[in-house]
Order: structure tokens, then sequence, then C-alpha cells
């Protein structure tokens, strides 16, 4: 008996073997497919205040970051263009001249200078948010891989706070009253193979309209792929 199945196993695989036409080979194994890419997102980037009152004046760079997970969905397969959603954190900071208080009497967060005979070496504003980020990504699919990835995002604030360094001591402040708790606006990028510039323009301000200082929130740096 079982030299009986031996046999029948090996006439199914000859058989097998003549019904394959000529010349082209047996695919055990699926053609490769493009797998997903660019899921880990890191930007590095300078932030700045649109609309700042004149007496605010900001340092050139200040450095903040954003780093974020996505999730691609291609719509064909050979199709360069994609789809892509994630999860990220961002922090914005903003070097600045003064800072931010609050009159209980308006209700109104309106910006102050530091007075002269302050000796103030560094003061910043930290604002730090959890974003939900979405792309639609072209990327060819050579190995130069120029990308132009349009996007948005919006976030809500988990953290604010203010870090002054004097000659002789450093004060933190944490809180501060009007600022608004969501941020949300386009995101751009473009660049080849693992690098990209980067840019963001804020649709929403650091505080609530009409309850403090105007400012828009921008930024600008480079962005840098994961596998």
């Amino acid at each position: 008996m079982k030299r009986i199945n031996l046999f029948l196993l090996a006439m199914v695989c000859s058989i097998m073997a003549f019904a394959q036409p000529a010349g082209e080979p047996t695919k055990l194994i699926p053609e490769k497919e493009e797998v997903d890419k660019d899921n880990f997102i890191i930007d590095l980037y300078t932030s700045h205040w649109l609309e700042a009152p004149d007496e605010l004046k900001m340092r050139g760079y200040s450095l903040g970051f954003n780093f974020a997970f996505m999730k691609e969905y291609a719509f064909t397969k050979t199709s360069p263009f994609r789809f892509a959603w994630g999860v990220g954190f961002a922090s914005h900071n903003v070097h600045n001249n003064g800072h931010f208080i609050h009159n209980e009497e308006d209700d109104f967060t309106e910006f102050q200078t530091f007075a002269a005979t302050e000796e103030v070496e560094k003061n910043k504003l930290s604002m730090n948010y959890i974003e939900v980020p979405i792309e639609l990504r072209f990327r060819t699919r050579n190995d130069a891989k120029f990308r132009i990835y349009a996007g948005f995002k919006g976030g809500v604030l988990v953290n604010v706070h203010s870090k002054t360094v004097y000659e002789d001591k450093t004060i933190k402040q944490k809180g501060f009253e009007n600022t608004a708790t969501f941020r949300y606006g386009p995101t751009a990028r473009i660049g080849f193979k693992k690098v990209s510039l980067f840019a963001f323009y804020s649709l929403s301000e650091v505080f609530e309209p009409g309850d403090g200082v105007k400012l828009i929130p921008v930024s600008a740096g480079l962005t840098f792929f994961l596998p």
C-alpha cells in the first residue's frame, strides 16, 4: 500500500511538471511587492510666531521636534500615490524676550517684555501636543525615491510651560491661561530618499482668539524617514 501511494504521488508531480509551459520557471513564491515605506518619521525644525506684536522679539532659531508613526495604504500595487495616517508627538518651542501675564480683570493673556534691569540669558515658551497626522503621498518607485507629501494634522495640547534662565537662577512656569486646547494645520514634505524638507502652518492660534495676544505658529526644517 505504501508503494502504491508513492507511485501515485510521483505520477501527480510528473503531470504538473509537464503541464508547465516550456521555458517558464515554476513560481513557488509570489513576486515581491513594494512594502510600506516611511512608517516612522522624525522632524527637526525651527519654530516662529506670525503676527506677533512689535515688542515681542524672537531668536533667529528655536529648535523643536516631532515624531510620528504612520501607516500607509496603496491605491494600487503599482501606483505612486498612497494615503497615510498615524499618531505623533510634537514640541513647539519659541525663544522670546518676555513673559505672558494673565489680566484677570479682562480675562486676557498679554505679553510683557522683561525689564531692562532683569539679566535674562535665555527664555522660551514650550508647547507639547499629541497629534494625528494624515498625508496624501506621491513617491517614485525608483532608487531615487523622490517624494512629495501633502498633509494635515490636528493635535491636543498636553503641556505648556516657560523656562527663563537668569544669571543666577532658572525659573520654570507651568500652565498659562487661555491657551488653545487644539492645534491644526497643513503640512508639506518634499525630498529624496530618506531626507525631506518640512513645513507646517497652524490655522489655530497659541491662545484662544480674543482671549490672548495673537500668535500663529509656523515651523520649517527637515524630515528624516526611518525604515
